[in-house]
């Protein structure tokens, strides 16, 4: 209790509650309060406004917030006193952690209740505000990089600690505060312990080696491809493939992929795997709520779908309508690494395959500890497992910045991945950027059973005229010609592709479709060339054609499919086949 007698200037100097100390500061300016003694010496607190408290409470929010607009037309409130003990991070108007806060504020003032009513009142004149202030805030969540090129990662902790990233180095910072530019909460966010410093590039690998490797069972070979995606992953503004994990059942899937997952966005535990609903609404919204996104067992994805998970990796605004309304949408951006695992990728398509790092599990895992001594050991690693990752992120940012590390031409779409690989491989003298581009390869490989490739081929070797000296075959293939084989019915290619869908298609379908495969197909040795399409006469019938070219590599894809039974769409042997 204090004594009696006070100003209110001299009450906050000697007051322990800080909270309430800034709430009478901001009351006491705007003169809403009267303190003053009770009979036993304890101060109570008079003066709460009549006509409500909407306004005295919109004065207290005006003391500690500074209203501005966010980037993305949403308004946030910026904390301007330290003694809010909020956090230096923006909060959303409307957000229950900012809510929750001036109803303490304005509790802890009159002993009173703040009704919602009133508080609704409040975030009108606060967005008012922010309407009427010329700064436009750029909100961000996890992480970013500043101007200089250094990356500022949200630890996430109640105290607001960040780390700084600098080609020199990394140290653990308090949270800059800017009024251009703020990390914003997020349930997206996981808490994160502090890191603790590896010296130099090789502890940093040996740690990752010791106390994440083992739950990663990828081949030696491909350990380097792990580790530069966790490192891409960390650089804040880098594009991020799709990692895919591929293994049969006992290969420890699950656990790598959480293990990896938990290396880099931490928590206060390992999480598990999200549900893969396969309905584009729900894993659209399900990306949006997460740094990393884990998804298990995936064989099949809708073209649709596909073609979104595509574009999340170099960020997407997803539009959804908001739920309990006829025509309101709510934007969503997403840029989200996504880490999935399988037992093949046949299914998939190319395009999305193009935005995949696909690495093969080493066999059946032997018998583990359970599954909450994998967590728990995790869990009391992550301090290491996380600065170790903290001090490779320098390094590569250092060789980025004083070495030409180019990306490779043409092959491999997920350049700032391939770069990093570079980086890595220049630290670590490993040569993760061909094995990357060897399982970029191995995974178009799978379209060796796709029945447009196999019809087109099969169309093909018909009338190919073929060059010895350079051993490639070429022709035209005519859109009618593809569309009858490949949506007529054939008993024995059905056998043989057994629980395949082969979709009818269409002459608008073609071209798209011919487009997609290109890149896929010509790591196969089947190049197709779109630019070069014109309208011909094949088998009496007029049609646009695409001039295709089989390569020396793609021989035995000609033979596979001059072995398939066509005669219902009239491929009869000939000496032009068998000469192929």
């Amino acid at each position: 209790a204090m004594p009696a007698g006070l100003s209110v200037s001299q009450l906050i100097d000697e007051s322990n509650d800080h909270d309430k100390s800034l709430a009478q500061r901001a009351a006491s300016d705007n003169g809403f309060i009267d303190v003053s003694a009770d009979e036993d010496g304890d101060q109570t607190l008079e003066g709460a406004p009549e006509d409500g408290g909407a306004k005295a409470a919109y004065m207290i929010a005006r003391k500690a917030f500074t209203p501005v607009r966010g980037q993305d037309r949403r308004i946030y409130v910026v904390p301007i006193l330290d003694e809010t003990y909020i956090g230096k991070r923006a909060y959303e108007l409307g957000s229950t952690t900012l809510r929750q806060h001036i109803s303490g504020l304005y509790f802890d003032t009159y002993g009173e209740v703040l009704s919602s009513k009133e508080y609704g009142g409040i975030e009108d004149l606060l967005a008012s505000d922010a309407l009427r202030n010329p700064e436009v805030l750029k909100v961000e969540t996890r992480s970013f990089r500043d101007a200089e090129g250094s990356v500022w990662i949200d630890l996430g902790q109640d105290d607001c600690g960040t780390v700084k990233i600098t080609p020199d180095g990394w140290d653990v910072q308090e949270m800059p505060v800017s009024t251009s530019r703020a990390f914003v909460p997020s349930e997206s966010v996981r808490a994160i312990s502090l890191p603790v410093a590896a010296e130099g590039v090789p502890e940093a690998m040996g740690v990752l080696t010791s106390h994440l490797k083992p739950f990663v069972n990828v081949e030696d070979r491909d350990w380097p491809l792990v580790a530069g995606w966790m490192v891409n992953h960390l650089i804040a503004g880098n594009n991020s493939p799709i990692l895919m994990l591929l293994g049969t059942n006992g290969s420890g899937k699950s656990t790598a992929c959480n293990a990896i997952n938990y290396a880099v966005e931490g928590g206060r535990s390992v999480p598990d795997s999200l549900e893969f609903s396969g309905k584009k609404d729900d894993v659209m919204v399900t990306l949006s709520k997460h740094k990393v996104a884990v998804f298990d067992n995936i064989s099949k994805i809708s073209e649709d779908l596909s073609d979104n998970l595509a574009q999340v990796v170099y960020g997407k605004t997803y539009q959804k309508r908001k739920l309990r309304t006829d025509d309101d949408l709510v934007d969503l951006y997403i840029k989200s690494s996504v880490i999935m695992n399988g037992i093949s990728t046949g299914q998939l398509r190319e395009d999305l395959k193009d935005r995949m790092v696909v690495l093969n599990l080493a066999g059946t895992v032997s018998q583990q500890t359970n599954i909450f001594d994998l967590k728990a050991s995790q869990v009391e690693h992550h301090p290491q497992v996380y600065g170790a990752l903290l001090t490779l992120v320098s390094a590569v940012m250092r060789v980025l910045r004083d070495e030409n590390i180019p990306a490779p031409k043409s092959r491999a779409r997920m350049d700032d991945y391939a770069r990093v690989l570079g980086a890595l491989d220049h630290l670590l003298g490993t040569e993760s950027v061909t094995r990357y581009l060897e399982t970029l390869d191995e995974s178009a490989e799978d379209a060796q059973d796709d029945p447009l490739l196999l019809h087109s081929v099969a169309l093909i070797r018909r009338q190919a005229n073929y060059d010895e000296e350079t051993q490639v075959w070429s022709g035209w293939l005519g859109t009618k010609e593809l569309m009858d084989a490949y949506n007529s019915d054939n008993e024995t290619w059905n056998a043989r592709l057994s629980g395949v869908h082969m979709e009818a298609l269409t002459a608008r379908a073609v071209p798209e479709r011919l487009t997609r495969v290109q890149a896929e197909w010509a790591r196969l040795g089947v190049e197709i060339r779109m630019g070069e399409k014109k309208r011909t006469t094949i088998n009496k019938r007029q049609q646009t054609a695409y001039p295709v070219y089989i390569q020396p590599k793609a021989a035995e894809l000609v033979r596979e499919a001059r072995s398939r039974d066509f005669e219902k769409n009239g491929f009869q042997a000939d000496s032009t086949s068998e000469s192929l």
